[in-house]
């Protein structure tokens, strides 16, 4: 048994069927199996989630839309040789970072490099000292540059020097190789292999039993043995019927083909708030994640007057010890539909949300392009399919803090983002008790004050839906006081009554 498991990738498809039905007939749990190599000699095929990203860099090479990056600074002085050979650590350690794409015969392959070479980019940007936004408009135009996925690489590192001990260390990725967790890896391996060559040691770092080529030939064989079969009746079933878009209430018209413009607003929950979310969530046996869930899809409710509320949530699918440390692309996408009525209290639709969620934790793995072609939505340039608001729930890297500030690196604040959503909510667990909410929106379709109030909104629901959760859902408030006010009756006390005509007309123009 141990042979044909270290010859796994060897059998045909029928062999690795069979191997599959006789393991679990008796009683393995074939999804834990290790993980094994491949041989790096033979055409490597791209993971489900790569195979999607290739299809979409084919439509749009020049898009940054799927660019991921982050930028830090770096206070104090730099050494510049200990910072070039801690880059060349990275891409010699993870695989991903030194792979590229081919299309041979029309089929798409990864190609995995002996070598790639990463060289820093140094930038004088001295006069810009003292002006922070030149400098974000600087770092925001250098993250957009293309990236060419055949001939790589695939990692960009830039060094922006604005005076002689403060520099901006810009870091971006294109999404085929990454995901937002590897980011993370990156960055906070980028630190440790920094500070050891600074003090002219080797760095100390977990080591790494797979390549990421070796985890998208498993996936691939693991699906095709009937799993992607018993997942996909699952989600299918699930997400039957009409493919209804939310409508959200937005501020400007739908453009034809929208850009990838967005903007972020950071709002943290009351410290009150956060703990009795917590307490009531253990009570009903549910996870914070699950009550954040549940409190954003009835603000989505309450906006949109929908019952079918559909929302995006990126999954890390990390749920094994070998792709822990691994950079590449592994994040996947779940679609989870809640139907909610006016009628519903806080504590039915915690439950509804957390059957739901439980339900996708035991079918993580079907790629989401595979759902999609599945479902067939009707398809839109200017839309998303299945989902158009997505959901995500994170914690504070603790690590990635303390390692940042050893070195005195600390977060370079951002104005411009891209967003491939017409809304992202992240929710982010900070200390003991603390959450943040951070709300990135579509630029083409928001303004600022507008995401503001909802953020407002989501806040007044939680305080109200806490206070009293067997309060039907139509009844919790969401206006501040003052908003109240404002919208008085006082101030709209005469009504004019208009033919449905004119109301339309004086609406289009």
């Amino acid at each position: 048994m141990e042979n044909l498991l270290a010859h796994f990738n060897d059998l045909s498809a029928d062999q690795r069927k069979a191997l599959i039905v006789l393991l679990k007939r008796r009683g393995i749990d074939v999804s834990q199996l290790p993980i094994t190599g491949v041989k790096r000699d033979a055409p490597l095929p791209l993971s489900y989630g790569q195979q999607r990203l290739w299809f979409l860099a084919q439509l749009e090479p020049d898009s940054s839309a799927y660019h991921i990056a982050d930028a830090v600074w770096l206070n104090g002085t730099v050494d510049a040789s200990a910072l070039q050979r801690s880059v060349d650590k990275l891409v010699a350690r993870h695989e991903s970072l030194r792979t590229t794409f081919r299309n041979v015969g029309g089929k798409a392959l990864q190609i995995v490099h002996a070598q790639l070479p990463v060289a820093v980019a140094w930038l004088d940007c001295r006069e810009m000292v003292g002006d922070e936004v030149a400098v974000k408009t600087k770092l925001e135009a250098i993250e957009r540059q293309p990236f060419d996925l055949e001939n790589g690489p695939l990692l960009r590192v830039s060094v922006l020097k604005v005076a002689a001990d403060r520099h901006v260390l810009s870091i971006a990725l294109h999404h085929i190789v990454a995901d937002e967790w590897s980011l993370n890896i990156v960055i906070t391996e980028f630190a440790e292999i920094y500070r050891a060559y600074c003090d002219a040691r080797e760095p100390t770092l977990p080591g790494l039993a797979i390549g990421y080529a070796d985890f998208a030939v498993w996936q691939r064989h693991w699906l095709e043995v009937g799993e992607m079969e018993r997942q996909l009746n699952y989600w299918t079933a699930k997400l039957a019927g009409e493919q209804t878009a939310l409508e959200l209430p937005f501020d400007k018209p739908r453009p034809a083909e929208p850009s990838d413009h967005g903007a972020k607003l950071e709002f943290p929950l009351p410290d009150a708030v956060s703990t009795s979310l917590r307490q009531h969530c253990r009570g009903q046996g549910a996870t914070l994640f699950m009550g954040l869930l549940a409190l954003f899809k009835m603000l989505l409710y309450r906006y949109s007057g929908q019952n079918a509320i559909r929302i995006g949530v990126p999954i890390a699918n990390r749920n094994r010890r070998e792709t822990e440390h691994l950079v590449g692309f592994f994040v996947n996408t779940q679609v989870l539909q809640t139907e909610l009525h006016g009628g519903l209290s806080f504590r039915q639709v915690l439950e509804r949300v957390k059957d739901t969620a439980l339900g996708a934790q035991a079918h993580p793995d079907l790629p989401f392009d595979q759902l999609v072609e599945a479902l067939s939505p009707e398809r839109s340039l200017n839309r998303n399919p299945l989902f158009q608001v997505m959901y995500n729930h994170q914690y504070q890297q603790a690590e990635t803090t303390a390692a940042l500030s050893l070195l005195n690196i600390a977060p370079f604040a951002r104005d411009s983002y891209t967003t491939q959503f017409e809304l992202i909510l992240d929710t982010v667990e900070t200390g003991k008790h603390g959450i943040n909410t951070l709300w990135t929106y579509a630029s083409d379709l928001f303004g600022h004050p507008t995401i503001e109030r909802m953020a407002q909104h989501f806040c007044r629901l939680a305080e109200a839906t806490l206070a009293a959760p067997e309060t039907a859902l139509r009844d919790l408030p969401l206006l501040e006081p003052l908003e109240w006010h404002g919208s008085s009756a006082a101030e709209a006390r005469f009504c004019e009554w208009i033919a449905l005509s004119e109301a339309i007309r004086t609406q289009a123009q």
